[in-house]
């Protein structure tokens, strides 16, 4: 070839490559698999407030218990934002009225208690993963796994069950809709929130017995969250783990840092499991697992079944006496009452070998009301149900 030639190519060859160039320059590079958007929000350490409030809905007065996760940037501003986010998250809850904190300190333990339990030592979720990052893969699993870690922890006598997946929302979080702020399930899911919010639990509760009747958990998508062990931001895990034990009535440890209800998180770091204090508290609220909690299993011939009123009648008012039949082998009684399927927002509470109890204040609405009578049989709890209507015109 002669050299002029070859000089021609060699400027062709450069063409090529500087058209290259800007054309990558022009989208910004390629973008690996996985790779994390530029525009997600990165926090410096985060920091947990509580708000708690009396809340009236649907005629019924309830405790409704707020945790609050927040960034703090380190600018020295964190107590006016903290202040501004509070107001803000109060004032998806029109009419509510803010109490003191009621945590219950141990004596000489580290870990508090929120003031509220599941008395069936056990309750169950779902996970609605719309509007999550576009990005973050692995994320059902990852949430599954924070409420996981938490059961029989150290043998304590604790349960989450379900975990699937969900198209409900989160409105226990903001009971300015009432069609939707009491659904009777207690879900996980997306939802932006304002400022320094990353993500809020909103667990509300009988304020007279302590008895948790539902909780929703949001989480901001516009923070960097992260599921994997390598290349770690917001540990998911890490903060769901946290709120999960929150929801299941655990309030904060000051064995810090290496606990998981620790008030405060460090990004980039894992902190995935209860330790020693959590377990602590946890078996201080639900006890150890000698004794099964209520788990449906098959049908058996032995279990109780009520008797009066009949099942699928209308109740005959606000007060109403359950009876049922002994069954065979029957070690224990327990009786949940609901406005939903398998629901216990009306009632709950073992009732030993006693084969009736006296209830008040049920609705007298003229809607659905269900009733489970679980008979424990060999350690294991089986149960039937029932449905009644409620009286009406009362």
């Amino acid at each position: 070839m002669r050299p002029h030639a070859r000089l021609w190519v060699l400027i062709g060859a450069l063409a090529l490559f500087l058209s290259l160039a800007a054309a990558l320059n022009e989208r910004g590079g390629p973008t690996p698999a996985q790779a994390q958007p530029a525009g997600q929000r990165r926090a410096q350490q985060l920091r947990e407030e509580h708000l708690h409030l009396k809340v009236r809905h649907g005629g019924v007065e309830y405790g409704v218990r707020l945790t609050i996760v927040l960034n703090d940037d380190g600018s020295g501003d964190f107590p006016r934002r903290a202040a501004e986010a509070r107001t803000r998250v109060k004032d998806r809850f029109p009419g509510a009225v803010e109490v003191q904190e009621q945590t219950l300190e141990s004596g000489t333990q580290a870990y508090t208690l929120a003031g509220y339990w599941w008395p069936a030592r056990t309750t169950s979720w779902a996970y609605n993963p719309a509007g999550k990052p576009g990005y973050l893969s692995d994320d059902a699993t990852v949430v599954a796994a924070s409420a996981n870690v938490w059961n029989n922890a150290g043998g304590a006598d604790w349960r989450f069950t379900g975990g699937g997946t969900t198209t409900r929302g989160t409105g226990a979080c903001r009971s300015s809709d009432p069609t939707v702020a009491l659904d009777g399930a207690n879900t996980v899911g997306w939802y932006p929130q304002s400022d320094n919010v990353l993500a809020v639990t909103c667990t509300w509760y009988n304020p007279s017995t302590g008895q948790a009747v539902e909780f929703d958990m949001e989480i901001d998508p516009a923070w960097s969250w992260t599921t994997s062990t390598s290349g770690v931001q917001i540990d998911l895990q890490t903060v769901v783990a946290h709120e999960f034990g929150h929801a299941l009535g655990l309030g904060h440890t000051t064995v810090c840092p290496g606990n998981l209800m620790c008030p405060t998180y460090a990004p980039g770091t894992l902190l995935r499991t209860p330790q020693a204090d959590d377990i602590n508290g946890l078996i201080a609220l639900y006890g150890r697992s000698a004794t099964p909690t209520p788990t449906p299993t098959s049908t058996a011939p032995a279990k109780a079944q009520l008797t009066d009123p009949p099942p699928g009648s209308v109740l005959p008012g606000s007060t109403v006496t359950f009876q049922w039949t002994a069954g065979s082998g029957a070690q224990e009684y327990w009786l949940w009452v609901g406005t939903t399927p398998g629901g216990y927002n009306l009632y709950t509470a073992s009732q030993g070998l006693n084969r009736s109890v006296t209830l008040s204040n049920l609705p007298t609405n003229g809607a659905a009301i269900y009733v489970r009578l679980w008979t424990k049989l060999n350690g294991s709890w089986q149960y039937n149900d029932y449905r009644y209507t409620a009286a009406s015109g009362q």
